[in-house]
Protein backbone atom coordinates (compact mmCIF):
# COMPACT_ATOMS: atom_id res chain seq x y z
CA UNK A 1 0.00 0.00 0.00
CA UNK A 2 1.31 3.47 -0.73
CA UNK A 3 2.19 5.52 2.35
CA UNK A 4 -0.20 8.37 3.14
CA UNK A 5 1.37 11.79 3.72
CA UNK A 6 -0.64 14.16 5.90
CA UNK A 7 0.52 17.77 5.70
CA UNK A 8 -0.87 20.94 7.24
CA UNK A 9 -3.04 21.76 4.20
CA UNK A 10 -3.60 18.48 2.36
CA UNK A 11 -2.90 14.80 2.20
CA UNK A 12 -1.72 12.56 -0.60
CA UNK A 13 -0.57 9.05 -1.23
CA UNK A 14 3.18 8.80 -1.80
CA UNK A 15 3.18 6.59 -4.87
CA UNK A 16 6.99 6.52 -4.98
CA UNK A 17 6.99 5.08 -1.46
CA UNK A 18 5.71 1.63 -2.39
CA UNK A 19 8.15 -1.20 -2.75
CA UNK A 20 8.96 -4.67 -1.54
CA UNK A 21 6.92 -5.80 1.44
CA UNK A 22 8.49 -5.48 4.86
CA UNK A 23 10.25 -8.66 5.91
CA UNK A 24 11.00 -9.78 2.35
CA UNK A 25 14.69 -10.21 1.61
CA UNK A 26 15.18 -8.34 -1.64
CA UNK A 27 18.46 -7.27 -3.11
CA UNK A 28 19.15 -4.07 -5.03
CA UNK A 29 16.71 -1.90 -3.09
CA UNK A 30 16.96 1.77 -3.95
CA UNK A 31 16.67 3.99 -0.87
CA UNK A 32 14.31 6.92 -1.14
CA UNK A 33 13.87 9.99 1.01
CA UNK A 34 11.37 12.78 1.42
CA UNK A 35 11.19 15.79 3.71
CA UNK A 36 8.69 15.75 6.55
CA UNK A 37 7.98 19.20 7.94
CA UNK A 38 7.12 19.65 11.63
CA UNK A 39 3.53 18.64 12.22
CA UNK A 40 3.40 16.43 9.13
CA UNK A 41 2.35 12.85 9.60
CA UNK A 42 3.21 9.70 7.68
CA UNK A 43 0.95 6.67 7.72
CA UNK A 44 2.07 3.17 6.73
CA UNK A 45 -0.49 0.38 6.70
CA UNK A 46 -1.22 -3.09 5.41
CA UNK A 47 -3.94 -3.92 2.93
CA UNK A 48 -6.05 -5.36 5.75
CA UNK A 49 -6.83 -1.82 6.88
CA UNK A 50 -8.50 -0.90 3.58
CA UNK A 51 -9.12 -3.97 1.46
CA UNK A 52 -12.77 -4.95 1.14
CA UNK A 53 -13.75 -7.77 -1.19
CA UNK A 54 -16.92 -5.90 -2.17
CA UNK A 55 -15.14 -2.86 -3.68
CA UNK A 56 -12.10 -2.01 -5.81
CA UNK A 57 -8.95 -1.08 -3.87
CA UNK A 58 -9.02 2.42 -5.40
CA UNK A 59 -12.39 3.04 -3.75
CA UNK A 60 -11.10 1.71 -0.43
CA UNK A 61 -8.02 3.96 -0.59
CA UNK A 62 -10.20 6.99 -1.40
CA UNK A 63 -12.46 6.16 1.56
CA UNK A 64 -9.43 5.90 3.85
CA UNK A 65 -8.09 9.24 2.59
CA UNK A 66 -11.46 10.85 3.25
CA UNK A 67 -11.57 9.50 6.80
CA UNK A 68 -8.03 10.64 7.52
CA UNK A 69 -8.69 14.08 5.97
CA UNK A 70 -11.75 14.51 8.19
CA UNK A 71 -9.76 13.52 11.27
CA UNK A 72 -7.19 16.19 10.40
CA UNK A 73 -9.69 18.95 9.64
CA UNK A 74 -8.88 18.84 5.91
CA UNK A 75 -12.42 18.43 4.58
CA UNK A 76 -12.24 21.44 2.29
CA UNK A 77 -15.02 23.91 1.79
CA UNK A 78 -15.17 27.49 2.98
CA UNK A 79 -16.28 26.87 6.55
CA UNK A 80 -14.03 27.00 9.59
CA UNK A 81 -11.32 24.37 9.75
CA UNK A 82 -12.03 21.56 12.17
CA UNK A 83 -9.63 20.77 14.97
CA UNK A 84 -7.00 18.19 14.10
CA UNK A 85 -7.32 15.02 16.20
CA UNK A 86 -4.41 13.64 18.17
CA UNK A 87 -2.29 10.97 16.54
CA UNK A 88 -3.54 8.42 19.10
CA UNK A 89 -7.19 9.25 18.38
CA UNK A 90 -6.64 8.95 14.63
CA UNK A 91 -4.92 5.57 14.96
CA UNK A 92 -7.53 4.26 17.41
CA UNK A 93 -10.36 5.35 15.11
CA UNK A 94 -8.83 3.70 12.04
CA UNK A 95 -8.19 0.45 13.89
CA UNK A 96 -11.71 0.44 15.36
CA UNK A 97 -13.17 0.94 11.87
CA UNK A 98 -11.16 -2.05 10.63
CA UNK A 99 -12.38 -4.30 13.46
CA UNK A 100 -13.58 -7.56 11.96
CA UNK A 101 -11.50 -7.16 8.79
CA UNK A 102 -10.97 -10.35 6.83
CA UNK A 103 -7.20 -9.82 6.80
CA UNK A 104 -4.58 -8.85 9.37
CA UNK A 105 -4.24 -5.12 10.04
CA UNK A 106 -1.06 -3.21 10.80
CA UNK A 107 -0.76 0.55 11.11
CA UNK A 108 2.22 2.84 11.74
CA UNK A 109 1.39 6.53 12.15
CA UNK A 110 4.22 8.94 12.95
CA UNK A 111 4.42 12.70 13.35
CA UNK A 112 7.44 14.85 12.55
CA UNK A 113 8.41 17.24 15.32
CA UNK A 114 11.07 19.90 15.71
CA UNK A 115 13.10 21.61 13.00
CA UNK A 116 13.41 20.01 9.60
Amino acid sequence: MPPLLIGPDRLSYWEAGGGVLLGIDASAQVPDTMPLFPGSRLMLFTDGLVERRSEPIEVSLATLAGSVAAAHGLCGGTGPRRVRRSIDDVADGLLAAADGAADDVALVLVEATGPR
